[in-house]
């Protein structure tokens, strides 16, 4: 993935790639209901809640400083698919609150 407008589907969520390097970062969708805002941006990746600002849900330090963006597709998935599942337990912990 490279070129910014490209999404990928994760466990029935939606990636947008709205910037492909330093940082990479990706618009997150549920239904066309923005989730989530994730940013890879000097070796740390952050994932918050429902839009940039939100609630930051994960947070981890790469060794490099400098990291903007991910080596290859393979650390892509691993790490996406994990913001996936956090992102997908946000949901449901929102959603059972408001019931």
């Amino acid at each position: 993935m490279k070129a910014e407008g490209e999404t990928l589907i994760i466990n029935d969520l939606e990636f947008r790639l709205t910037c492909f390097a330093c940082p990479e970062q990706y618009d997150v969708y549920s239904g066309g209901e923005q989730v989530g805002y994730v940013r890879l941006r000097g070796g740390c990746l952050t994932v918050d809640f429902r839009e940039c600002g939100g609630k930051t849900l994960l947070e981890h330090t790469f060794e490099d400083d400098w990291k903007g963006c991910f080596d290859d597709d393979e650390e892509r998935d691993h790490w996406l698919n994990r913001v996936a599942v956090v992102l997908l337990d946000a949901l449901i912990r929102e959603r059972g609150a408001l019931a």
